[in-house]
């Protein structure tokens, strides 16, 4: 049983869509992306700006990140560009 009853059912994430690609400039949130997933990814956005490379994964420059909203996950694959 969940620890919480939500209200209304939630569904899925009402901010993104499936394959939408942004670009991030001067470590700013591209328009039209979400708050609580920015704050979510923001660390490995910033640390592949850097030119890091985060050592569980086989290829250089990217990353996974899920939104924090657990009630309508999002993954996002990070790619230094």
């Amino acid at each position: 049983k969940s620890p919480i009853t939500s209200k209304t059912p939630f569904g899925k994430c009402d901010r993104l869509e499936d394959d939408q690609e942004f670009i991030v400039e001067n470590m700013e949130m591209p328009e039209g992306f979400c708050n609580t997933a920015w704050l979510s990814i923001y660390s490995n956005v910033r640390l592949l700006s850097y030119g890091f490379d985060l050592p569980w994964f086989e290829e250089k420059g990217v990353a996974l990140n899920s939104c924090t909203d657990g009630f309508r996950p999002v993954v996002f694959k990070l790619e230094r560009v």
